[in-house]
Formats: structure tokens, sequence, C-alpha cells
């Protein structure tokens, strides 16, 4: 949906940059640039990788939704594109991924539907289509959100139907489908020998002992963690295991033959939707960015000018960070979903691009995060945006116009957040004008990075009740969704009177809206926000399977989906697609199609529009307190 707006990014021809290199003299970047590829698929919404590897040559295999898996060749240093879109027989989804290295056959599950798709790698350069492997009749209806081969069985994480397994033939082929008396909504799982690490959504993290002729799992050990049970990540050269944890960060847990216990936490300003580990390198990923953590015991005496503690007083310090989206400045848009080491290097998933990162222990966290957009009001006297420095060096800004008169400039201090605030005069209306902000580490350039902001039409030229888009400081326009299971649908009205909240829209097949959709029900459910709320806005009718899936009970949410809603509920509203005709600030880069947030205070007016999601670290400049920091 188009509103007429101007679309003006500047002349692409004078915006466009490659990704700027640390030159000699600066100090050198932990996570390093080694190269970016945008999935050409139509829409891709990217997810798991894996890597496999085969004949001397390491290939990736991507998760891609609805079009089912990519495959790359991880050459040197790059990126090849060697099959777009595998076949996916009639529906070819596919979520989650696991490669039986004895048949040479990958498997496909997706959380939509409870059968997986086998592929055979005999060509691991070409997956074949094999069969789709029915599941039991006990299993018709539900979906599997993580899929793991350990040994000769197939493992399926099930959400609230618990955990499942099923025996792997020498062709590849599955056995039936078994369920294990494991209590606990079951997330994500990873292999390590005779075991299973399970991460669950109610009772944080499982050891389960496995065993080896039937591959029937048995529970050894729990341990309770605090926050959404997000991502996995094993180092198979310990017995360690990483969780991500939204926007209760990460956490170390080991394994010392009987005991599961809590080694150290990483609380980055972020929700931190992937984890993994590789000797003592950790990579704790956010939706906005991704922090390599050094856990050398030596690490202050190796780097002594880098300091240690970070976010937390007692965290191992912060060696590199790159943000989330394009590395040119003019693709802003991006939201890392998915992450994992191979050969001492870092894959990450990011909505629409594949990114791969030299890792260097010895390295500081070059380049900032930013606040991507900046929406508002036409009757605003100034445009502010957030800026946070993710780490321990000092580094300079320069906020530019498109035409490079220098509008701002100024020092971040280490770890510090502040509100950059302009002149809104400077600014057209209805113009989306992008901002580059340069980011020196002493005299170098080491990041080329923007932020785009939009001043919005005044109220005679944009009557919000008609056309939607509030901006900060009108009301937001009252709509009625749908809450309950087909035949028992009741009207529910955004936003809730006397509650200051946040109103998100989302789609549940949506994977780079599931971190923020399961981290906002963790934090309701705990309490944890703080005498606000949260609605949680889907398209599609979340009631029953989905409900329990989530945990979504008692919890404020809703749809819109004008062919599930009854017609009088429909009728209600002056837009049949809410989102697509009201909501969704498409002329702004977000960190996929959704999201589109708005945080409204008690009276229902707009405080800010966000097209990304911090957790309980925002960086939207109504959020920061004096404009100099957390």
């Amino acid at each position: 949906m188009t509103r007429g707006w101007s679309v003006l990014l500047g002349s692409l021809a004078s915006v466009a940059c490659s990704p700027v290199p640390a030159d000699p003299g600066a100090h050198d970047p932990g996570l390093v640039l080694l190269a970016q590829r945008e999935q050409p698929t139509p829409g891709p919404h990217l997810a798991e990788l894996r890597v496999h590897e085969a004949g001397g040559e390491r290939l990736l295999y991507v998760a891609n939704s609805n079009d089912v898996f990519a495959v790359y060749a991880l050459g040197e240093g790059g990126l090849e594109l060697l099959v777009d879109r595998v076949d996916g027989g009639d529906w070819g989804r596919c979520t989650t991924m696991a490669i039986h290295e004895g048949s040479a056959n990958l498997y496909c599950g997706n959380d939509e539907v409870p059968w997986v798709r086998r592929y055979s790698l005999a060509d691991p350069r070409a997956p074949q289509l094999q069969v789709e492997e029915p599941p039991t009749p006990m299993f018709a209806g539900l979906g599997t959100r993580d899929i793991e081969v350990v040994g000769d069985h197939l493992y399926f994480a099930r959400s609230d139907f618990g955990l499942a397994w099923a025996a792997i033939g020498v062709d590849g082929s599955l056995g039936p489908e078994q369920t294990a008396g494991i209590v606990g909504n079951v997330r994500l799982l990873a292999g390590a020998g005779d075991r299973l690490w399970a991460l669950t959504a109610d009772r944080g993290l499982l050891m389960l002992g496995l065993d080896p002729q039937t591959g029937a799992p048995v529970e050894l050990d729990q341990l309770a963690l605090a926050g959404p049970a997000l991502d996995l990540g094993l180092d198979e050269g310990s017995e360690r295991a990483i969780v991500a944890l939204g926007s209760q960060g990460a956490a170390i847990v080991g394994w010392d033959g009987s005991t599961l216990e809590l080694e150290g936490r990483m609380l980055p300003p972020g929700v931190v939707s992937a984890a993994d580990l590789e000797g003592d390198a950790a990579a704790v990923v956010t939706l906005t960015g991704a922090y390599l953590y050094d856990l050398r015991e030596d690490a202050l005496q190796r780097v002594t000018d880098r300091p240690g503690g970070g976010w937390l007083d007692d965290e191992p310090p912060i060696a590199g960070f790159v943000s989330a989206g394009g590395w040119d400045r003019s693709e802003r848009s991006g939201s890392m979903n998915f992450a994992r080491f191979s050969a001492g290097e870092l894959l990450i998933s990011d909505w629409t691009f594949i990114e791969r990162l030299g890792v260097n222990l010895d390295g500081y966290p070059l380049g900032i995060d930013i606040q991507r957009a900046a929406y508002h009001g036409a009757a605003e006297a100034e445009v502010a945006f957030g800026v946070r420095n993710p780490g321990s060096l000092p580094q300079r800004l320069e906020v530019l116009s498109v035409g490079g008169e220098r509008l701002d400039a100024f020092t971040l201090g280490p770890f510090e957040t502040r509100a950059v605030t302009l002149d809104a005069a400077r600014f057209e209306v209805a113009v989306p004008e992008l901002l580059p902000v340069q980011v020196y580490d002493g005299g170098e350039l080491v990041a080329d990075v923007a932020t785009v902001v939009l001043r919005r039409p005044t109220d005679a030229e944009w009557p919000v009740l008609e056309k939607g888009a509030p901006a900060p400081g009108d009301r937001f326009p009252m709509i009625t969704v749908g809450r309950g299971p087909e035949g028992a649908i009741e009207p529910v009205t955004i936003p809730a009177a006397g509650l200051p909240q946040r109103v998100v829209f989302f789609g549940s097949d949506c994977v780079a809206m599931w971190a923020e959709v399961e981290d906002l029900i963790w934090r309701l459910r705990v309490g944890d926000l703080a005498g606000t709320g949260a609605f949680l806005e889907s398209f599609d009718n979340l009631a029953p399977i989905r409900t329990a899936r989530w945990q979504l009970d008692g919890l404020p949410w809703g749809f819109s989906s004008p062919e599930e809603l009854p017609p009088e509920i429909v009728a209600l509203n002056p837009w049949e697609l809410p989102y697509d005709q009201a909501f969704n600030l498409e002329e702004l880069p977000g960190a996929a199609y959704h999201p589109t947030d708005y945080e409204l205070d008690a009276d229902g007016r707009v405080i800010a529009v966000e097209r990304e999601y911090r957790g309980t670290h925002p960086l939207f400049a109504a959020s920061l307190s004096d404009g100099a920091g957390d």
C-alpha cells in the first residue's frame, strides 16, 4: 500500500556505499565483514542455517520459510549462490533443518505442519526432494519448532506437545514417531553424543540422556532460566551451551556429568535472538546487532586497552559488534534471527540477508547501534533519533545531510546512549530523508550508517482517523479486532483504556517477528513491563493451537483477518486490513515487513513509532530520559 507520500532517500548514486574497512592505525574490528548476500527469492524470510562439508567444500543451507531453503558455497571469503530455492513439493515451508551425515539426508520441518521433507545430499550442491515423511495420527495438526539429529535418530521439539523422536533408516527414511515422557513446552534442541540439551519455554534448560539403541530420552537435570526460549547453541568442543533469552540476555550453562550449572550471563542492550559458542568466542546476537564476547581467562591481559565488564559489571569483554541490516547504508532493513559459528567464522541470517563474518578475539567493538527511522508529526519543532555505543571505545560521530552538510558532531563515550536532536524545519514534510552517520575511531572512518527521518503531514492534510499512520502526539485510532476460536470470537478494542501500552502488529508465520512476540509474551506473563502493557495484534487467528503453543492464555491479543472475523466485527473498522492500510509505515526501513509498533500513553496518544524492537533497551528518543545514556 502506497499513501502517495513522496519517497526520496536521495540519489542512490550519492548515498550508496560499500562497507568501510578499518584503516591502518585504527583499532581492529572483532567482527570482520567478509561477505553479505541478499537472498534473491521474492520476499525472503530467512531462518535457520546449517553448514555441511562434502568433498572438501563447505556448503551453507539457509531455511527460507515459504520458499523452502537455499544453497550457498562458502568459498574463499565469499557467499556463492548455488540454488535459490530447492523443490518444495506442493508447499515447501521450511523453518528448521537437520542433517543425517550417515545417509546424506537433510530434513526440513516447519511450524505449520507436522511432517518433515527429506532431501538427498548425494549431490550436496543440488539437494533433491525424496519424500514427505508423514506423521503418526497422534501428531496431526501440529507443527515443529526445531529438529535435531543425534546418532541415528531425529528429534522433534513440538512446543506444548513436548518432545518426539523417530529412528533414521540407512537410506534416511524415518520410522514411526514416538513420544517422550518429558514434561515441558519444548522449543530448541542440541545433541551431544548420547545426550540431548532441550530448551523449554516453561521449565528452562533440560539435560536428557538418550538410550543408544532406541533413542528414548530420560531427564537427567533441569535448570530454571529467566527469559523466553529463543535459541540454544552448543560448543561441540566442551560441555557448555549458550541460551538466547530475549531481553534477558544470554546465559552460558555447563554440564559436569550430573548437574547443569549457570556459568555466566551477558546482557547486551537488545533482544537476544540467537547465540553460539566456539572455544573462547561467544556470539550473542540481538535482533538489531551482533556482539562478540571474549571468554579467555587472560582476555584483559591480552588486550590491555579494552576494559572488562560491559552492560553487566561482571561480563567478559566485548570484542566485536556489527549492526543488523544491509552493509550499504541505504539498505537499513534487517532482523538478525539465527547465527552459528563455523570454522572460526560467524554466519548470520538477517531477514533477507546472509552474512559471513571473520572473528578476531583481539579486536574491538567498532560502529554503533542506531535507531533505523524516526517518525514525527508536522507540528513538532524537533526531530530526534537514538544512537548507542556498543562497547568500551569512545567513538566520534558526524551526522550529515545527503548532500554532505555536517548537521552535528560529537563523541559517544563507552557504552553511552544518547538522542540526537535536530531542527525539524530543515526536513520536508511527507518526504523520507536519509541521514548518513559516519563513525570514527580516532581519525579513522570505521562505519558508515544512516537513519531515515519522516515528518507526517498536518492534521488538515492528513486526517489520522481516515488515513491512519498516527505520529507522536496523535491519538491512536480505535480499532476492533477479534479473539477466540472459530464460532466463539469476541470483539476486542485497541487501545485498552487508561493503560500505557505497546501495540504490536504481526503475522504468526513471520519468523522475523517470533523473537519480539515471544519476548513480549514472557514479559507480560512475569510483569516485566513496569506499569505498562502490550497488545499483540496478529493478522491470523491464534486460537486455539498457537495460544497454547505460545502460552497466550489470559494475555491481551487479537486478530484482524477479514476472512476469519465475523462480518459484524469487520464492519466496525474504517479499514478492512488495519495494518496494511493504516498502520504499516512501509516508507521507513524496519526489522521486516513487520514491525510497526506504537508506544502509547495512558490516554491513547502516541509516544513513539518503532520499526524495530529492543526490549528493555529502547532507542527511540522519547525513551532516553536526558538524551545522554541509559
